[in-house]
């Protein structure tokens, strides 16, 4: 029996390491293409598992985990989401991509 849907969380955040060894921190990906290429990765996995017909959806996505983030008062951030959005919505990767957060009062990440 094969599940109806797969639903992931997706950040453009990149571990940086110290000595290839240690996590430094975790840092905003300077990849423009980071979101499509994580897609694929998935959907690689996915048919690589016999599941390349599932249904994927993005039930958590932005382009920070941190409420305090300067790129969220930005410009930027706008164009961001549009242009991922559309270059990677349904019929291209995803059926669904679900914007996280609207609010700052369910945040519970601490810098």
């Amino acid at each position: 029996m094969q599940p109806d849907f797969l639903s992931i969380y997706l950040y453009p955040i990149e571990i940086n390491w110290r000595n290839n060894q240690v996590p430094k921190k975790n840092t905003q990906s300077a990849n423009p293409d980071l979101i499509k290429n994580k897609l694929n990765q998935v959907r690689k996995s996915l048919k690589k598992a016999g599941l390349e017909d599932l249904e994927l959806n993005v039930t958590e996505w932005n382009i920070s985990i941190s409420n305090r983030d300067y790129l969220n008062d930005s410009c930027f951030k706008s164009t961001y989401m549009v242009k991922n959005t559309t270059k990677n919505s349904y019929p291209n990767q995803v059926s669904m991509i679900g914007y996280w957060l609207f609010s700052d009062i369910f945040s519970d990440f601490r810098d």
